[in-house]
């Protein structure tokens, strides 16, 4: 046997998981829930701009989803979120995928935007429904909303 090996690898830097990310282009930390529909994204200058792929009130079942790994424990996140061309029906937030998944964003219904919250979401029949009136509540601050 030897006493000493070179690494079998180039070593290449990695950016760290946290920290700001303006979207200019798509990183390697970043993953999608579903293959991408890359006609109904963008990046630039203006950051990422997500378009509707499909109609679905299925959390599991978005697409054009962008995900990253959460890090600890408990993980806080803050994003700026234009919803000016949001059109009756739309929705845009975060949501937290687990085995309990929560859902956080802006909704709009009938010419009116609100904010909305759904938690306790699992991939077990009609709970992966994004948006049961009857759960819907305000979230003021994301770290009661996504740990």
């Amino acid at each position: 046997w030897g006493t000493s090996y070179s690494d079998p690898a180039t070593a290449h830097p990695v950016a760290p998981l946290t920290g700001a990310d303006f979207f200019t282009s798509i990183g390697p930390e970043w993953g999608w829930n579903h293959n991408p529909d890359t006609s109904k994204f963008s990046t630039g200058s203006s950051g990422l701009v997500l378009n509707t792929v499909t109609v679905t009130y299925d959390l599991y079942a978005v697409r054009n989803a962008i995900t990253h790994r959460i890090l600890g424990p408990t993980s806080t996140a803050t994003i700026k979120l234009n919803y000016a061309n949001m059109k009756d029906g739309d929705r845009a937030g975060l949501a937290m995928l687990r085995d309990s998944s929560a859902w956080v964003g802006v909704k709009q219904d009938n010419g009116s935007f609100t904010v909305g919250y759904t938690g306790g979401i699992t991939m077990k029949g009609s709970d992966a429904n994004l948006f049961p009136e009857r759960r819907d509540l305000f979230a003021y601050h994301s770290e009661n909303v996504l740990n």
